[in-house]
């Protein structure tokens, strides 16, 4: 559920993603992924909410449609900073930011981060800049768990 506790996302093993408003039951918005949804994630400490979505090994952070206008400031700055640093960090995982002119970022999506193995699970920091992933198949332990950081673009 989201910071608000308006919305509440939803993925299954087909690789569907579902935003239901808690109120009314209605489907609010529904996204296709490649591949089985193992987690979902709400950061509620921006403006209400972004969704984490763990894909197979790409982890999505999606400003979801009913709420792009309502996390507009929040979201888009936090993103705006962290493109502005990302030629002075250098990540050990490959992280692509979504043009605005992209038909991905008019669905919500905002950011892919491609990872070395299956993520089965994402947990963010209270304050909403620093994550963690944790790939618990990987059979090197040095893959099982990623911090990210993402003002800073770097995990």
């Amino acid at each position: 559920m989201n910071g608000t506790g308006q919305f509440l996302a939803s993925g299954d093993e087909k690789g569907n993603m579902i935003i239901w408003d808690v109120q009314t039951s209605r489907k609010i918005q529904k996204l296709k992924f490649e591949g089985v949804i193992y987690h979902l994630e709400w950061n509620k400490s921006i403006n209400g909410g972004v969704l984490a979505v763990c894909n197979d090994q790409k982890l999505f952070l999606l400003n979801p449609r009913p709420l792009c206008k309502k996390n507009r400031d929040g979201i888009d700055l936090i993103f705006e900073m962290a493109q502005a640093s990302k030629g002075e960090q250098k990540s050990l995982l490959t992280w692509t930011f979504f043009a605005k002119t992209s038909p991905k970022y008019a669905q919500g999506f905002r950011l892919e981060i491609s990872m070395p193995q299956i993520i089965k699970f994402i947990t963010f920091h209270v304050k909403g800049d620093y994550f963690a992933t944790v790939s618990p198949t990987s059979s090197k332990q040095n893959e099982q768990l990623y911090i990210h950081c993402l003002s800073k673009v770097v995990s």
